[in-house]
């Protein structure tokens, strides 16, 4: 059933009060997400109910999600413009120190190929930040000719050996973590 559907899409962030009763506990957010996953909401009713991440990330759907947390498309209201926003899974990632050092290390950085960072923040005690959204989608759904594959493969190879000479490394190159801006 739909109700099972919803509880058995992933681990819980807690157990009520470590007691063996049974007690699922849930964010708001990981809720939100089973929600979605089980075809309980879409994302236009999450818009229409104004969910919002931090005070001013009103929520408009889901571009992603992963081993480190979910990446949501949201309308920056402060600033009236579309944005990307990475709020961090602590059921996984207990230690947000790692995340926030990865906002630091992204933020410090200015170059073509690395996804500006605008802001950060938490979110029921989760860390988050803030980035560009990738208007063009990501290299993992593209459909591009072979001349402009290699194009984007050599902007890609020219950014890592930029951040590799910083000592910087991308722990997780992959198609669909490739922007299209």
């Amino acid at each position: 059933n739909r109700v099972s559907s919803l509880l058995a899409l992933g681990p819980p962030c807690a157990r009520a009060g470590g007691s063996d009763h049974g007690l699922v506990v849930f964010s708001r957010h990981q809720l939100a997400l089973r929600a979605l996953d089980a075809g309980f909401l879409t994302p236009g009713i999450l818009a229409d109910s104004r969910w919002t991440i931090g005070e001013r990330y009103e929520v408009l759907g889901t571009i992603g999600q992963g081993g480190a947390g979910t990446v949501f498309h949201v309308r920056d209201t402060e600033l009236e413009r579309e944005v990307a926003l990475k709020l961090l899974d602590l059921a996984s990632n207990p230690d947000p120190a790692r995340f926030l050092q990865e906002v630091r290390i992204l933020a410090s950085l200015e170059h073509p190929g690395v996804v500006r960072i605008y802001d950060k923040g938490l979110h029921d005690g989760a860390p988050y930040y803030v980035m560009e959204r990738a208007s063009e989608g990501t290299l993992r759904d593209a459909e591009l000719e072979l001349r402009e594959w290699v194009a984007v493969l050599a902007k890609v190879a020219r950014t890592c050996g930029v951040l590799h000479a910083r000592g910087i490394v991308h722990r997780d190159l992959k198609p669909q973590n490739v922007l299209l801006i």
